[in-house]
């Protein structure tokens, strides 16, 4: 089982990719341990509707996950969050 984290959840991405996870049997050696985005309203949407849970930071994940995902609108947060 690989463990991964979504961070930036302010865009159709991070929802899609939670739907290829959890509709795909393809992917069912993968869990989602938690998304993050500095606009706390959108991880919520995320955490209301695949019961993914939210994280107060994106550095809450370190050292518990194998693989991230970053999905930011906004560029200059990528960097920040890897």
């Amino acid at each position: 089982m690989y463990k991964i984290a979504i961070l930036g959840c302010e865009n159709s991405h991070a929802a899609n990719f939670l739907d290829f996870i959890y509709n795909t049997d393809k992917y069912k050696d993968i869990e989602v341990v938690g998304v993050y985005s500095c606009f706390p309203g959108e991880a919520e949407k995320l955490h209301e509707k695949y019961g993914v849970p939210t994280a107060e930071s994106c550095d809450a994940f370190v050292g518990k996950i194998d693989g991230l995902v970053i999905t930011a609108r906004h560029g200059d947060n990528h960097y920040k969050y890897a």
